[in-house]
């Protein structure tokens, strides 16, 4: 009996077609595409922050949002601070978005400016809140102060 070769190949040897793996491979690939969501990263936020080191002065009248140690959020200085988040909102900042709109629409984004002043124990993902919560309304022209620092 002969055998016929195909390139070498006998019709009796076992051949791997790989063009269903190739079709998989896309398949998913177009699938992870799709179903991906593209965030904005902290870092590509639209904010103007200051130059470590470099003193600026506090701008004339601003909004003056403190963030405590045990990550309570308030908006105002000293007696007159409100609370606006405590640290069992979690990362929810709704009650500080809705003053900030009004803050915005009673002035210009760009022209509202806003002090942060942040205690040096507070948690970093509170301050990233915050920044994003600022952000999301428009707000931009932020000067951040030494949780320490009395003015």
């Amino acid at each position: 009996m002969r055998r016929k070769r195909i390139h070498g190949l006998s019709l009796d040897e076992p051949q791997t077609d790989v063009s269903s793996l190739v079709d998989v491979s896309f398949l998913l690939l177009i699938f992870f595409l799709v179903t991906s969501t593209i965030l904005k990263r902290e870092n590509d936020l639209p904010m103007t922050l200051p130059v470590p080191g470099v003193t600026s002065t506090i701008p004339a009248l601003p909004l003056w949002i403190g963030i405590d140690a045990d990550g309570t959020v308030s908006l105002g200085r000293d007696e007159g601070a409100m609370v606006v988040a405590d640290p069992s909102s979690g990362s929810s900042l709704d009650e500080l978005t809705v003053h900030l709109k009004m803050a915005r629409d009673a002035a210009r984004p760009d022209a509202l400016p806003v002090v942060m002043q942040v205690a040096d124990q507070a948690a970093q993902q509170r301050f990233i809140d915050v920044l994003n919560c600022l952000a999301g309304v428009g707000v931009g022209n932020v000067t951040m102060v030494d949780g320490a620092e009395e003015f």
